[in-house]
This record gives structure tokens, sequence and C-alpha cells, in this order.
């Protein structure tokens, strides 16, 4: 159910909860003075209102229930869209059936409403979700899709800055390139252990591409992390095998204290700064009798 619902978002307090809240009171209020004042008027003065007043319940209702169903589930942006699709087809499928109940009658007017209160909706949500980080939601959706498939209980969640970096290094440990890429800003700047500058997206997803075919199953462990405005440090390990040839060999496994900068500029991993020791990979290539210059180059240059 992840693609529909998150379990774990249900007690993540968030600010944007209580928007959804009170736009769906707003919608509430609506639909009651639609329902008790507006309907009552335009039938007593025969307005014809292209069938307002009798869809007025069904237009208003959608918006409700949909609004409050999203601030009660926490949904992300992609859950949000399923979620108002799944209930307005819930909403005409009841209507469909109602001629099959008792005193039950079909309503065209019902389905349209909640048509029009579905297509409110969806505009409503673009407008609260309008400036969220696309990264951090795509992200997040992508956690939950791929711990359902993997079976895991809690995926990688984006929160703030420091939750955008840790879905970076989400993708670094899963070795996947175009999410790493993905992640960055196009004139993104890598800092090496050397100190040498990197810049832009596209130099590093080649960089990344040939460092994760040199140490394929590089990652990071994380052990602390630290925030100060948009800038996160990470304290960990960087760990590895030297495979040039593609073998994993035990022999070949290396690890390393090391430490990581991100700042973090509109949902985006901007610059990305490694602080690590490469002598244990170095002293691999040494035995393995590799190109340790031209090897050396490409792992100072682009390693997590």
């Amino acid at each position: 159910m992840g693609w529909l619902v998150t379990p774990e978002r249900f007690l993540r307090p968030e600010p944007r909860r209580l928007g959804f809240l009170l736009v769906a009171a707003a919608a509430f209020l609506a639909t009651e003075f639609g329902r008790r004042v507006y309907r009552p008027w335009v039938r007593a003065n025969g307005i014809e209102d292209l069938g307002l007043a009798d869809s007025v319940g069904n237009l208003g209702g959608i918006v409700v229930q949909i609004f409050l169903t999203v601030a009660a589930v926490n949904a992300t942006r992609r859950q949000s869209a399923r979620l108002a699709v799944f209930l307005a087809c819930g909403y005409v499928a009841y209507e469909i059936v109602q001629p099959m109940l008792p005193r039950g009658t079909f309503d065209w007017k019902d389905v349209v409403g909640t048509a029009v209160g579905l297509c409110a909706s969806l505009v409503l949500l673009r407008a609260f979700w309008h400036g969220a980080s696309d990264v951090s939601d795509g992200a997040e959706d992508g956690a939950d899709d791929r711990a359902a498939r993997r079976g895991d209980s809690e995926p990688v969640r984006p929160q703030g800055v420091e939750g955008i970096v840790l879905a970076f290094v989400d993708a670094i440990n899963r070795r996947d390139v175009e999410a790493i890429a993905g992640m960055l800003c196009d004139d993104h700047l890598f800092i090496d252990s050397g100190g040498a500058e990197h810049r832009g997206r596209e130099q590093m997803r080649h960089g990344w591409a040939a460092y994760l075919a040199m140490v394929p199953d590089y990652a990071i462990a994380v052990e602390r992390t630290l925030v100060s405005g948009d800038t996160v440090v990470i304290l960990g390990t960087a760990s590895g095998t030297y495979a040039p040839d593609g073998a994993l060999l035990e022999a070949n496994r290396w690890s390393t204290p090391a430490a990581w900068r991100a700042e973090v500029r509109c949902g985006r991993v901007a610059v990305w700064q490694v602080f690590a020791d490469n002598e244990p990979i170095r002293r691999l290539m040494r035995r393995a009798g590799g190109d340790e210059d031209a090897a050396g180059s490409r792992e100072e240059g682009t390693v997590g």
C-alpha cells in the first residue's frame, strides 16, 4: 500500500497537514451553506443553475473527504493525487450502484459534481505542493516503492535538508547513478578528499559511474549528522571492494573513517565534499598492480 498510504508517516508532524485540515473545514462550511441555504433558495425561486444546487453535496463532499484523508495519512505529493482519484472513483461507484439499492436513484449531476470536486481538489493540492522539493518528494515516493519491493518497513524518507542529503546517501548506497545525478544541481560542485574541485551534474554522472564500476559495492555508513542551515555534515565510514575486473574478492575489501559536507539548494545537493583517508584503497591498487594514478584520480574525484 506504499503507493497510496505510508503507515510510518501517520504520526509525523508537518505544518502542511494543518493546511489540508483548514481546506477541509472551509469546504465543509461551503458545502453546508450550499445544502441548507443555496439549494432551498434556488428551488424556491425556480432558478436554473445547471444542476449546481443538486450536486453541491457531492461537489463539496469529495473535497472535504480528500483533504481530510490526505491530512490524516500525511500523504506525499504523489500519494495525495492517488488518494484523490481513489476516493472520487469510490463516490462515482456508489452513485452507479444506487439503482440497485432500496429507494436509490442514479443522478448524473452527482457524478459531474464529483468530477468537478476532484478537479478542484487536484488544483488545490498542486498549489499546496508548489515550491516543495520535487527531488525530496520524488525520492521519498521512490523509497516507498523500493521498500515495498524489498519488503523493508522503514525506507529512507527525506525531511528537510537533512532528509534530502540522507536520500542522496541512500541513492549512493544503492549504486543508482541516475538517482544520484537526479539529485544534483546543474552546477553541482564536488570536492574530493584531495581538495580538487569537479563541477557539473553531467561530469559527476560519468564520475560516479566510473567509480562505482571500480568499487561496485561502495557504501556509506552514517553514524551521525550535524545540520546548520542548508549545510549537513555526515560522520561515518566509507567502505567497498576494489574490483576493477568486477570480481568482489574479500581480500580487496576496504573501509575507512570519513566525513562528508553537503550543501542543499532548491531541494538538490549543490555541494558534496569528502574528507577521507584513501590509503586503504590505494594500498589495494598497488597490491593489484593497477594503474594507481588513473584509478586514484577517479577515486578521489567521485568517492561519495
